[in-house]
């Protein structure tokens, strides 16, 4: 597929955010990351798929990779897996992508998974790392699955067992999968009562010079609530701060003198 058109189907993915290509490097490179992981291939980084890297020839070489069309794997699995793991990993660091990233990351778990099952036996030799793909002659392998699909019931909430060929024998491994959430546990032990508000005394500063900043150090060590009055008993309200659980600041629009009352 087109960088272009991965760039594009990307975006349409992620509900009015416009990567450009360059910005969108890091997370594509994390999907490569988890499907060579997956399937224990060794397919290019798109950060590594550049220009130099891989150029046009003359004359052209048949079944070549050539800048820009990222063609290592079928473009079924580029729309599936790339395009959704692509947008999963950028909403998992944007701060307005916590109610995105879940839907899209069960999405993906879903379509890498399906990748990984059909198929492993399929990557070019080229891309193959531990045996699995295509066959040498002589090997006789085949590749048998328990679940044909993440969302089976039969199959287990915390993992699914497959048998993948690894040369000429099979080998069982094991794909973890979020599972549905569990049960509410029981309730905790109440906690001890608080102090009766009517037993604990007020501490009341007093501000004998007009200011419209008052720092004031209570060492009450908790937060408390604070009411200040001007020298004629009238409320006053200002932005309070709380600098530590024994020091708060206070500030107001005017200078003024008066009293604060911590509670």
């Amino acid at each position: 597929m087109l960088l272009n058109n991965i760039v594009i189907g990307v975006n349409s993915k992620l509900a009015g955010e416009q990567l450009m290509y360059t910005a969108m490097l890091p997370y594509l490179d994390a999907v490569i990351d988890d499907i060579n992981t997956a399937m224990n291939s060794c397919f290019p980084a798109f950060s590594d798929f550049t220009e130099e890297a891989y150029p046009v020839s003359e004359p052209p070489v048949e079944g070549a990779h050539v800048y820009p069309n990222y063609d290592f794997f079928i473009d079924k699995y580029i729309r599936s897996v790339v395009l959704v793991g692509a947008a999963y990993k950028f909403y998992v660091v944007d701060e307005e992508g916590a109610m995105s990233a879940p839907i899209l990351q069960k999405e993906y778990a879903q379509a890498l998974f399906l990748m990984q099952r059909d198929y492993t036996m399929q990557i070019p030799s080229e891309f193959s790392v531990g045996g699995q793909g295509f066959f040498a002659d002589g090997d006789t392998c085949e590749a048998e699955y328990y679940c044909d699909d993440i969302a089976e019931t039969e199959c287990s909430t915390t993992e699914i067992v497959i048998e993948v060929c690894e040369g000429p024998h099979i080998e069982s491994q094991l794909i973890p999968v979020a599972g549905p959430p569990g049960e509410q546990g029981p309730r905790g032990e109440k906690g001890d009562p608080g102090r009766d508000g009517r037993d604990i005394e007020p501490f009341i500063f007093a501000q004998q010079v007009p200011s419209a900043t008052w720092q004031v150090t209570h060492n009450l060590n908790r937060y408390p609530s604070v009411t200040v009055v001007d020298s004629g008993d009238s409320v006053v309200m200002g932005e309070i701060t709380y600098l530590s659980l024994d020091v708060v600041r206070i500030q107001f629009s005017a200078a003024f003198s008066g009293r604060a009352f911590f509670n």
